[in-house]
């Protein structure tokens, strides 16, 4: 089975997934140890982490492909990648769904915003046309054998009838699952995951906000089947690394006791990257 239909196989049977965001290799290795069924690559972590720049489309398909090949090949369970635009026109997104495939991806989400894009909280975002947007995902799919398409819109601006238009378009063009790319007060929200009830993909956590807070359960009761974290762990990180070395700088060392109670055990670190299946490889042919 290939691991879009894993993806799809693991939707069927859950009422709702938890998707957290992974930006490199040992954030994906936590999620999978913690017992997540699935991760959502973010976009934005891949240009803050990788680039140390701003989500605006900075990153080329070469340099997505690269991280998000790496993770996938980290864990067992599905991964899900961002891939803003599709990095261009038909033949861009052709190209860009057989190479996530290829990289071991179970799916990607892609927008109907203009190149360059924009981060989906950042105002100023245009689309490219209903149908430029339906005969992407159509070349997309095309281009796959087992890959899992998210169509997201982001033209809240436009009003919710259009954002509904649009996305039940991209639903008869061959996308999986819909994906809505602004923030919604939680009545609006309400009425578009009844809209599109057991098949909508949502990113949630992003800032402070009733609607980017509630718990994954009430989205759920809404109809939303996928609650995407993308950014919780990355910016946690941020946060846990500043106090650290602030902790550092303004101490000129660390104690054991603070060193215990800030940082994950080396042994610890060792396990999520599965040590112990290299040292058996090692162990079994030799050491050269």
């Amino acid at each position: 089975m290939g691991k879009g239909n894993i993806f799809r196989k693991i939707l069927s049977e859950n009422d709702y997934l938890v998707l957290p965001g992974a930006y490199d290799c040992l954030s994906a290795q936590i999620i999978e140890s913690l017992g997540f069924k699935g991760m959502d690559i973010t976009g934005l972590g891949i240009e803050y982490s990788r680039l140390g720049q701003p989500d605006l489309g900075l990153s080329t398909l070469t340099e997505v492909a690269d991280q998000c090949g790496n993770i996938a090949g980290s864990v067992d369970i599905p991964v899900i990648a961002d891939a803003d635009t599709g990095y261009g026109g038909i033949l861009n997104v052709a190209r860009t769904a057989h190479v996530l495939e290829k990289a071991g991806l179970a799916g990607m989400h892609m927008e109907d915003q203009t190149m360059p894009k924009k981060c989906g909280n950042l105002a100023g975002k245009e689309l490219i046309t209903k149908e430029e947007m339906c005969a992407k995902i159509r070349a997309a799919k095309d281009a796959v054998e087992d890959f899992f398409i998210i169509a997201r819109c982001d033209g809240r601006r436009f009003g919710r009838d259009e954002v509904k238009r649009r996305l039940h378009a991209y639903l008869d063009a061959g996308a999986d699952m819909a994906m809505l790319g602004d923030d919604y007060p939680v009545e609006e929200l309400r009425e578009m995951a009844g809209e599109f009830s057991g098949n909508l993909y949502l990113v949630v956590a992003v800032y402070p906000g009733e609607e980017m807070c509630l718990p994954a359960a009430e989205y759920a009761s809404m109809g939303v089947k996928c609650i995407s974290y993308p950014i919780v762990g990355l910016n946690a990180a941020a946060l846990a690394i500043k106090s650290a070395y602030e902790h550092l700088r303004e101490k000129g060392g660390i104690s054991e006791d603070e060193l215990a109670s800030r940082t994950l055990h080396i042994r610890d670190m060792e396990e999520l990257v599965h040590m112990g299946r290299w040292q058996a490889i090692e162990e079994k042919f030799g050491r050269f």
